[in-house]
Formats: C-alpha cells, structure tokens, sequence
C-alpha cells in the first residue's frame, strides 16, 4: 500500500465527502491507521539514526481523525509505539513513530470512531433528510 492513507484522510476532510460518504468510510479508519503506522514504521527515513519520524500527538489526531489524544495514545499503544505519559499534560508531546514490537496488542482496540468530525459533515440536517 502505497500513500492511499493519504488520499484517504484526505478525501474525509474535502467537501465532496457527504455525511453519507464518512459514514460508511468510518468503518476503514482502524484499517487505513493501521496500513499508515506500518508504512510510517517501515520507512527507510525512520531506519536512519536520530532520524525518525517525529509528530506531536494533537497532530496525529488531525492527521487520524482520532476524536481526542486519549484515544490515538491507545491506538498507538495497541500498536505497540511508545507513547511517554506526559502526553497527558502536554498535547505538544511528541511521538516517535517507532514500533517497538511487530505484534499488535492482545488487547481489544474500541470501534470507536471520531463521531464529532462526523456528525459536523451531516450539516444540521436530519438523519432523514441525509437519506434523500
């Protein structure tokens, strides 16, 4: 998988992407975070010494579309990237993107999914008003 993650997220953001549209896209977001982080992880630049790739967790909730910083530090955690606690004081805290095991966590991952982005596409409209 190339940068599809991109395009991915990135069409979320764009007008065109209806209410209906992120709704249904809503089901990919554990996959195309999951595809990202491997290919974020893998990357040549992050193999290169004091090199890696380097993002505050506020950002990676935009970039993932994560509802808040409480829920991609378990995303990343259930990845198995280290996230240091003082993330919890500091949105600012930066994160390596560093898998430290190739192993997902046992642990069940919540199907939860950024429902305040979501509801913001549906524009005040009724459910079946979406519908027509």
């Amino acid at each position: 998988m190339g940068k599809e993650w991109l395009s991915f997220f990135k069409i979320l953001r764009s007008d065109e992407c209806d209410y209906l549209l992120c709704c249904v896209l809503s089901l990919y977001f554990k996959d195309m975070r999951i595809a990202s982080l491997e290919q974020i992880s893998k990357s040549p630049y992050n193999k290169i010494k004091d090199s890696n790739f380097k993002l505050p967790i506020n950002k990676l909730c935009d970039i993932f579309l994560f509802e808040d910083a409480e829920e991609c530090v378990n995303f990343l955690d259930w990845f198995g990237i280290d996230v240091n606690e003082n993330w919890i004081y500091n949105p600012e805290e930066i994160v390596e993107l560093i898998r430290n095991n190739s192993e997902q966590s046992e642990a069940t991952l919540s199907k939860k999914t950024n429902r305040r982005f979501i509801e913001k596409k549906r524009n005040h409209l009724t459910r079946k008003e979406v519908i027509r």
